[in-house]
């Protein structure tokens, strides 16, 4: 699902994705998995929003940030602080090692 936009001003920060799914973000982290091709690559961002918890992609293309993309919703009943740092523990790993949602998802190789 494409991300619309990013909206930043005093008191807030959130994603728009068409369809209108909103995420107001407390708290995100990004990754860049290692670089083989520099003409293209993916970045990574994962987020606690009020909504859940979401992983986001961008894509560089000859040295050209793409769209944002919405390319999972991590569904949990756990959340806080202690839950988000080990989320980001869980998902560096699986993006280093390209294992991103074996079940079908997409991979950090693509």
């Amino acid at each position: 699902m494409e991300i619309q936009t990013f909206v930043v001003d005093t008191g807030s920060y959130y994603f728009v994705a068409v369809g209108g799914l909103r995420g107001d973000i407390r708290r995100c982290r990004t990754f860049q998995p290692d670089i083989k091709d520099p003409d293209d690559y993916f970045f990574f961002m994962w987020v606690e929003s009020v909504q859940g918890y979401f992983l986001l992609k961008q894509q560089f293309l000859e040295g050209r940030a793409q769209e944002w993309y919405l390319i999972a919703e991590i569904i949990t009943e756990e959340s806080g602080p202690a839950f988000f740092e080990e989320l980001s523990e869980a998902m560096e790993q699986r993006l280093k090692t390209g294992q991103f949602l074996a079940d079908g998802g997409d991979s950090a190789d693509r």
